[in-house]
């Protein structure tokens, strides 16, 4: 491996998809005198793609969310990387049986009827959203109240969409996510659930595609960054890897995850960073979602049935624990191209928790949690492999994705407030922001985070273009460069803007992933 220069001009923290979305931008326009730094020992940040049989598993991100405006979709699709195949496999949502605590099935015609007037429920909450003070789920629970016709199944059935909808936008409770911020989600419209033909890795290598080899660098985490405050002259920083070694750069584009600045931004920046960004960390919300892949010898589950979702008699236990994290199980699907395979989904504390229990014992208990839930309909196997993802216990990333909470919304704290870059006297940008936490609206998605890592790119390009740097013109991106008042933000989403979950069931093509 390649020595890492003492001093650079960009230093890029992160080869996720932003930072190298913004490596791939700055060479292009001619900026040579680069470095990333990325701490995992592989690229790609909460995009993971693994070998498996004859086709991969997503540990992370794996659908491509939408086609029209969607940077990835775009370059996806001229390049002939989309699977064509049009399926709901993973999603939790197509021919899925749902079982109650007790092992009785929800007869589909119950579930076809919640499913309608769930769905007219949400087309209502997206006018109501931009005016509602509370929560997602407390709009949801309210209004739910007038409609259930079904008892206590339809109670169990609300906390099942509830938690469904913890996976869609990174939740550990719909009580945590805002009713005003969630109309600032933008979808692209299309297929929203496009699936790779040989995944997401592909991205990854066009993006990392021209950069030289000496300067992309694993194993690389950085402990301080020294920017030197907005009242310097200084045209640079020095950035302390926790290897020792110490790197002048004169420009840092920080892109790690939003839970990661929340764990280490006091420790890492000095001076503290401004109080519009430490608010923004604060408020901003990131929870942990997780999947559980498990292969058996052969296909017990009848052809034509695309998985199975669990209903719970509670909302949620009183506490979740190493011992009982199955509670927070939204169900067990089919794999897209993985004959015999299931995923399941775990979200929040039991996600959280599931992660501190061994990899192997975790499966166990799965397979005897289908086996107690589907005893009097399937004889099922033991497992004959099974991994899962650790997204909260990963000390390089600690989350998910990102989502506008109750907490946000109070604070007025928004993608902008944590976009803005660290200017010096000389009104220099020194460090910049980029990652999905930072989109206004593209927030939890791949390609918010592509657009961002460009963004961030364009900025140092036109410093440079305006002190005499590079020459070459500069394209336009999609950039947050204004913080969105929320009244004005909200109203405009009422028409433009569509409630991710709405959506949904519109379309019929949903998911329980990681928008990333």
């Amino acid at each position: 491996m390649a020595c890492i220069p003492q001093h650079v001009r960009v230093c890029i923290i992160g080869a996720g998809v932003a930072g190298l979305s913004a490596a791939q931008k700055l060479i292009q326009a001619g900026v040579k005198d680069i470095v990333v730094l990325e701490a995992q020992d592989r690229i790609g940040g909460r995009v993971h793609t693994i070998e498996h049989g004859d086709h991969v598993l997503e540990f992370g991100a794996h659908w491509i969310h939408g086609e029209e405006g969607n940077v990835v979709y775009e370059w996806a699709s001229q390049n002939n990387l989309v699977d064509d195949e049009p399926t709901l496999k993973q999603t939790g949502i197509g021919e899925t049986v749902f079982v109650r605590e007790n092992g009785e099935v929800v007869p589909p015609e119950m579930i076809e009827a919640f499913e309608m007037a769930f769905a007219n429920l949400e087309e209502q909450g997206e006018k109501d959203f931009p005016s509602y003070p509370n929560s997602v789920g407390q709009y949801y629970k309210e209004q739910f109240k007038s409609l259930n016709q079904w008892g206590g199944i339809g109670e169990e059935l609300l906390n099942w969409r509830g938690n469904f909808q913890n996976c869609i936008d990174g939740t550990d409770s719909w009580y945590d996510c805002s009713a005003k911020g969630h109309t600032c989600y933008k979808e692209c419209p299309g297929n929203i659930v496009v699936n790779w033909k040989n995944g997401y890795r592909a991205l990854l290598n066009h993006l990392k595609e021209p950069l030289p080899k000496s300067c992309l660098h694993l194993n690389s985490a950085v402990k301080t960054i020294d920017w030197h405050g907005s009242l310097a002259t200084s045209t640079s920083c020095n950035l302390t890897l926790w290897s020792g070694q110490v790197i002048r750069a004169d420009h840092v584009v920080f892109t790690p995850s939003l839970a990661v600045l929340k764990a280490v931004a006091e420790e890492m920046f000095n001076p503290p960073l401004p109080m519009e960004k430490s608010r923004a960390i604060e408020g901003l919300g990131i929870g942990v979602v997780d999947k559980i892949f498990i292969q058996f010898p052969q296909q017990w589950w009848e052809t034509g049935c695309d998985g199975f979702s669990f209903l719970y008699d509670q909302e949620t236990p009183e506490t979740i624990t190493k011992e009982n994290w199955e509670y927070g199980i939204l169900g067990f699907y089919e794999v897209f191209r993985q004959p015999n395979m299931l995923c399941g989904w775990i979200t929040g504390p039991a996600a959280r928790m599931m992660e501190q229990v061994h990899e192997e014992e975790v499966i166990k208990r799965c397979v005897s949690f289908l086996r107690k839930r589907l005893a009097s309909k399937f004889q099922i196997p033991d497992a004959l492999w099974g991994t899962r993802s650790t997204w909260g216990q990963n000390p390089w990333v600690k989350g998910s994705y990102s989502f506008r909470s109750i907490k946000s919304e109070a604070m007025n704290v928004w993608a902008a407030d944590l976009a803005s870059p660290l200017m010096n006297a000389k009104d220099v940008p020194v460090v910049c922001f980029a990652g999905e936490a930072t989109h206004d609206y593209f927030y939890s998605t791949v390609h918010g985070a592509v657009e961002t890592g460009r963004r961030e790119a364009e900025r140092l390009i036109q410093y440079f273009s305006r002190s005499q740097g590079i020459q070459e013109p500069v394209l336009s991106a999609a950039t947050s460069s204004q913080r969105k008042d929320i009244s004005s933000t909200v109203q405009n989403s009422v028409t433009e803007n569509s409630s991710q979950s709405g959506e949904i069931d519109r379309a019929v093509k949903a998911d329980p992933s990681s928008r990333l």
